[in-house]
């Protein structure tokens, strides 16, 4: 009875671990450069602090539901059942969901690194010298002005 209950709860932790041992491998590759990237080593830390918590929960996890199934598997073996194993499983849920915000928060933070790096090198780059063609010279005959560097199209008022 305990045993798909067990073996689906492992997967999940398998699975949960494995995202976040990835993400913290690929925030490390890229803070040792052997990933070549923009970032700056410094900005690095804050998804590797989320991919690393993201792991430690996962494994805190664990550990709650170990505790968890002893007081479920002493239950099966003294006959009679008690409620003291609510309070290992709640922490452990409570852990696991943690570990999955963690995973999405690096995520996040990657992601945030990635277009702030992005625009950066934009800026960076300055006015193109290529010639803007004829729909976004910004004349009074058009309805719209392209604005190059925040790559949107102001649309103006007819009137």
């Amino acid at each position: 009875m305990f045993r798909p209950l067990s073996s689906m709860l492992m997967l999940g932790f398998k699975y949960l671990a494995w995202l976040n041992g990835l993400g913290l491998l690929l925030v490390l590759l890229c803070a040792l450069g052997l990933i070549a990237t923009d970032f700056s080593p410094e900005w690095l830390r804050f998804p590797l602090l989320a991919f690393s918590s993201g792991v430690l929960l996962c494994g805190l996890s664990l550990l709650w539901a170990y505790l968890a199934q002893v007081s479920l598997f002493t239950q099966f073996l003294a006959g009679y059942a008690r409620r003291t194993h609510w309070v290992p499983l709640t922490c452990m849920i409570v852990a696991y969901c943690l570990s999955l915000v963690a995973f999405l928060v690096g995520c996040w933070l990657i992601v945030y690194l990635a277009g702030a790096s992005y625009q950066a090198s934009d800026d960076a780059a300055g006015p193109s010298s290529e010639a803007m063609p004829y729909s976004q010279s910004g004349d009074a005959n058009n309805n719209f002005i392209y604005v190059g560097k925040e790559r949107t199209v102001q649309f103006l008022a007819i009137r």
